[in-house]
C-alpha cells in the first residue's frame, strides 16, 4: 500500500528537524563550560546543560519516529504527535530558560 503524501511529508519534515535538534545539542553541550557562550546566552552551566539533553531526546525520538513513518508503522504515527509536542514544549523551555 503506498503511504500517503502527508505521511512522507511529515516524515520528511521530522528527520531533519531531528537532525537539527541533535546538530544543535551538540554546539551546546561542546559550547556548555565556555564563559562567553553562558555570557551570550545568560545562563548557566547546568541551564545549557539540560538544555543540550532534552535536544539530544526529543531529535532522537524526532529521527526515530520519522524513520518509522518512513517504513509505515503505525504505531509511528501515533508517536509523532507526541514528539512533536515534545518539540513544543523544547522551545517553550528555551525561550523561558535562556530568557529569550
Amino acid at each position: 500500500m503506498k503511504r500517503p503524501f502527508i505521511v512522507t511529508l511529515t516524515s520528511i519534515i521530522m528527520f531533519v528537524t531531528g537532525l537539527i535538534n541533535l546538530l544543535i545539542s551538540a554546539v551546546v553541550l561542546l559550547n556548555r563550560n565556555d564563559d562567553q557562550f553562558l555570557t551570550d546566552a545568560d545562563a548557566t552551566t547546568s541551564e545549557v546543560t539540560t538544555l543540550g539533553l532534552v535536544l539530544v531526546g526529543v531529535g532522537l525520538a524526532a529521527v526515530l519516529v520519522a524513520i518509522g513513518l518512513w517504513s509505515g508503522s503505525k504505531l509511528a504515527r501515533a508517536a509523532a504527535a507526541l514528539v512533536g509536542v515534545g518539540q513544543i514544549a523544547t522551545g517553550i523551555y528555551t525561550l523561558i530558560a535562556l530568557d529569550i
